[in-house]
């Protein structure tokens, strides 16, 4: 396909992410938009972890944040249906999350570089599996999730024996703030993009990419101790179900309320999914 922008051959996917990201003024503001919206919420509740500790830390910092504003400006720019058809693959996303979370917190007490090495090499060797298998059936996909994170979190919880620690009364620098807001809006706007040019089963694992929750571990490790971010890292695997909470309120709200009030109910659902495990949380050793 000829790029006529630059006048050389170009596979179709480059032409499209030019012409979307140099030549749509709308798309670009938009996505510079989704950029500072998410780097500005995911900032916010980076603050709220120390503060309560690692068991209500571990939850809130999982609230829905960078997938949220994903699916949202991904439906005003490209539809509600592509949205809907994108859901069906995010639940294998998240398994695939969990998975790399149990790889850094087991591997963080060895070496930290290689952990997060290793982490990254198992998360994108297990997308790649899954977007090659291509199963989009969301019960089935949310099972697996269910199973992967019931399953590595008793690992966490009775074979490595990774307990709960305190709330602490350090503070995130301004510095640290940022980089966690920025890598969330980061994967948030390359998501947007490749949505431009990507099958939406593609983007229901993109869309889960760990850039929140890594830095959130990394910031953690630095900040407090090894023992903190294992302890937080232990119940972002059971906080991570609060976005398969809200992908499926937005799988089945979109169609029918529209985008702005699938996107406020999914999020209020995924809110009171939280709120119903803390008295779990409590229970944690």
């Amino acid at each position: 396909m000829v790029c006529q922008n630059h006048g050389v051959y170009l596979p179709a996917f480059i032409n499209t992410l030019i012409h979307s990201m140099f030549f749509d003024s709308l798309f670009l503001l938009r996505l510079v938009i989704s950029f500072l919206v998410a780097s500005v919420f995911i900032g916010i509740t980076t603050l709220l972890a120390e503060r309560f500790g690692s068991k209500i830390g571990g939850l809130i910092t999982n609230l829905p944040s960078n997938i949220l504003i994903s699916l949202l400006f991904i439906a005003i720019i490209n539809g509600e249906a592509y949205v809907v058809n994108a859901i069906p693959t995010i639940p294998l996303g998240l398994a695939i999350d969990v998975v790399f979370l149990f790889v850094l917190i087991i591997t963080m007490r060895y070496n930290f570089t290689l952990a997060i090495i290793l982490s990254l090499l198992t998360w994108f060797l297990a997308s790649w599996l899954v977007i090659k298998i291509d199963y989009t059936n969301l019960i089935v996909n949310s099972m697996v999730f269910i199973v992967v994170a019931i399953s590595t979190f008793i690992l966490l919880e009775k074979h490595f024996n990774i307990r709960s620690v305190s709330k602490s009364d350090k503070k995130y620098t301004i510095a640290q703030i940022v980089v966690r807001g920025m890598a969330g809006g980061f994967v948030v706007a390359t998501v947007i993009v490749l949505s431009r040019v990507f099958e939406s089963y593609i983007i229901g694992v993109l869309s889960t990419f760990p850039a929140v929750i890594l830095t959130t571990m990394v910031i953690l490790k630095i900040n407090q101790s090894t023992q903190f971010a294992q302890a937080t890292g232990k119940i972002l695997i059971i906080s991570i179900s609060n976005i398969l909470v809200y992908g499926c309120g937005v799988y089945f709200l979109y169609p029918v309320a529209g985008v702005a009030w699938g996107t406020l109910l999914s999020f209020f659902a995924a809110f009171i999914w939280i709120w119903a495990l803390f008295p779990l949380m409590r229970r944690v050793r």
